[in-house]
């Protein structure tokens, strides 16, 4: 499932007169509505030099979906090219970068159908689509179930871009500088080294922050090179700090570090769900007697990290297994809620607390069944942890309002306290701990049908 629209009405109305182009399924790998789907387009390739724009790009592609963490959940990406023919070869150079001594290549103006074009910002190295509207039409005529454009540059000078379209040249390094362009485009990473003073701000993987108690990082530090690192050089660098010191957000040939790794998967789990299908799927489905099997279908990353767990009034009844089986004799009288919860442990995220948890459930009342929460997700982190004085419960989901309950709970299995609050996405709650006695707990998170225990220290 989709969590938001893609194309404003302005973009669409390009759908109307825009011209239909061939195009080219570079990956395949699901129903486009539950996939994330890459567009590639090229900019200065001739009617001539289409065959070169397909193997361009197919390169990056394939170069994209090796490299972690997009290997690990390449099952969750779809990729299409679209061949628009640009009437000369090449890219503008206006050779009027400020940050070298211009021209570094010959300074010329090509005919293209993206109107791209180097010395974007006065950087030299600033590849820009300049006709973006050029782009976003043929994205809406052709292949409007887009989610991230990648724009490559027929140039075989270095230079990219990030922003709305990713854009890069077909330079050697081109496979590593889209996918460094694609952090920004798609993760919205920041860069590792000091871009300047405009380019500031906070981002997954840039804080002004550093203290290591409180840094958005702090889960990782110490972990896989992940620290406090000061950036550098002029202006106000140094007031920012970065994850890593060798990340691809830096420096190209290096891999991602793991805190853009975490962020990509974020975003990743914003756009789709594990959760393919389910069954019954219908708002409401009658049975006769005998038993309903209940199932779902996965995509699953790899290596796989799902956990499945079939609950039936809060009773585990199958865990690890994608169908479970419930006899109408043996059901409770009255209504009943079965939900399955799928959770994606994988070791490349460290914030949340228990995983990504998607879900899906049913009433089973008599011999009907109804479905009444579909495609549901609860991302949640908690902090600090161990923790003396205050802990703070962070949701990050695509929800409705919803009444969640957090409980302190003693090994012994005693509520020592119990809060509930109606709940919507981005919401965090505050518990003082310095109330209660020092020693180890559990924190159990319970919103609809969702319920999540984490072990807790107080200190």
């Amino acid at each position: 499932m989709k969590y938001f629209v893609l194309l404003t009405a302005w973009w669409c109305t390009f759908s109307v007169t825009a011209q239909v182009f061939p195009t080219l399924t570079l990956v395949d790998h699901g129903d486009i509505d539950k996939r994330i789907n890459i567009l590639v387009l090229g900019d200065g390739y001739q009617s001539t030099e289409l065959d070169k724009f397909e193997v361009d790009a197919q390169h990056v592609i394939d170069k994209l979906l090796v490299e972690s963490p997009y290997k690990e959940y390449a099952n969750f990406f779809n990729a299409v090219l679209v061949k628009v023919p640009s009437n000369e070869s090449g890219t503008d150079h206006p050779a009027n970068a400020t940050d070298v001594t211009e021209p570094v290549f010959p300074q010329g103006t090509k005919d293209t159908y993206y109107g791209t074009t180097f010395d974007g910002a006065h950087i030299h190295r600033l590849v820009i689509t300049g006709n973006t509207g050029a782009a976003y039409s043929v994205a809406a005529a052709n292949f409007p179930s887009y989610d991230q454009i990648l724009m490559v540059v027929n140039s075989p000078e270095y230079g990219g871009s990030g922003g709305a379209i990713a854009t890069f040249s077909t330079h050697t390094a081109s496979a590593e500088i889209g996918i460094h362009e694609m952090g920004h485009s798609f993760a919205k990473l920041a860069d590792e080294y000091w871009a300047g003073d405009q380019y500031a701000g906070e981002k997954p993987n840039m804080t002004a922050n550093n203290d290591p108690n409180t840094i958005k990082w702090k889960n990782w530090l110490n972990t896989n090179g992940i620290g406090i690192y000061q950036h550098c050089c002029g202006g106000a660098s140094a007031q920012w700090y970065r994850p890593h010191q060798h990340c691809k957000m830096r420096e190209l040939g290096a891999p991602l570090c793991s805190v853009c790794q975490e962020q990509t998967i974020d975003r990743i789990y914003q756009l789709v769900s594990p959760i393919d299908a389910y069954w019954p799927a219908d708002v409401l489905q009658t049975y006769s007697g005998g038993s309903l099997d209940f199932s779902i279908d996965l995509v699953l990353p790899q290596p796989n990290t799902l956990k499945i767990e079939w609950d039936l009034d809060g009773t585990v009844i199958g865990s690890d297994v994608s169908t479970v089986s419930l006899d109408n004799s043996v059901l409770p009288t009255g209504a009943s809620t079965l939900t399955v919860n799928v959770t994606d442990t994988t070791s490349l995220s460290q914030n949340y607390a228990t995983g990504y948890i998607f879900s899906e459930s049913w009433e089973i009342t008599n011999n009907t069944v109804a479905l009444t929460e579909a495609n549901s997700r609860l991302f949640y982190k908690i902090y600090p942890n161990p923790t003396a004085d205050i802990l703070y419960v962070e949701f990050d989901g695509d929800f409705p309002a919803k009444e969640t309950e957090i409980q302190l709970v003693s090994p012994s299995g005693k509520i020592i306290f119990s809060e509930k609050k109606l709940l919507t996405q981005k919401a965090r709650l505050e518990l003082n701990t310095s109330r209660f006695p020092k020693g180890n707990y559990f924190l159990k998170v319970k919103r609809g049908t969702v319920r999540q225990l984490v072990p807790l220290s107080l200190d």
